[in-house]
């Protein structure tokens, strides 16, 4: 594990600035889609340079939202700094990894707008940034074999056109609907008969679907449009 002394990165120390620039009633909201290793190390420099009543307040000062804990570090900042606002949008224990509720950005639901006609028509055809948007992605089962976008729910959920309250992942919006365990990290809530986690995204696919399209039909527009 690659955190403690020799290991401040640039971005754990933009994450020290950053936090310490928040305040716990105007909070920083923190997107995790790949490893959490500089967040950790952020966490673990303050802890031993701030006292104990200025590290509380820094850990009351952000809010996390974590796709899968790819650097498996989750377990070891759940135990050594316990009450963070902490979302981790992972599968639940004992099921595949293609379980998690992110998945549901490109599994569930109505799929018509994760084909390949969908993205050329809405996404490649608006012009040299949309054509840079690839056709092929990889992770099995994909329906169409295109569209993933698996890591976006943790940008969507403090979106405030998605809907949800980043103070409340308890209830409904694009990133997902968490359920609040007893340390106050919220997980992805357990499989049900006729229940998917993963439709707490799918089920708002067609809204952000336009979203994405419509943003991208601005590349159409001049300045002044």
């Amino acid at each position: 594990m690659a955190v403690g002394e020799q290991f401040d990165t640039d971005a754990s120390r933009r994450l020290l600035q950053e936090i310490d620039a928040a305040t716990p009633k105007d909070p920083l909201n923190i997107s995790i889609w790949g490893g959490q290793t500089d967040f950790a190390q952020a966490l673990w420099r303050a802890k031993q340079s701030k006292t104990p009543a200025k590290f509380q307040q820094f850990c009351r000062s952000f809010r996390v939202y974590d796709i899968n804990d790819q650097d498996s570090l989750a377990d070891w900042i759940r135990s050594e700094f316990p009450g963070l606002f902490y979302i981790l949008a992972s599968k639940p224990p004992g099921r595949d990894r293609r379980d998690g509720i992110y998945r549901g950005m490109y599994l569930t639901g109505d799929i018509s707008t994760t084909s390949r006609d969908w993205v050329e028509h809405n996404i490649r055809s608006t012009g040299p940034l949309g054509a840079l948007y690839p056709v092929t992605t990889w992770t099995a089962p994909n329906p169409h074999s295109c569209l993933k976008e698996g890591d976006t729910p943790s940008w969507f959920f403090f979106l405030p056109r998605g809907g949800n309250d980043p103070a409340h992942p308890e209830q409904p919006g694009w990133g997902g609907r968490f359920i609040r365990e007893n340390d106050g990290w919220y997980r992805d809530a357990p499989f049900a008969d006729g229940y998917d986690p993963r439709t707490e995204v799918s089920r708002w696919r067609t809204e952000f679907q336009q979203d994405f399209a419509l943003r991208m039909s601005w590349c159409r527009k001049n300045a002044e449009q």
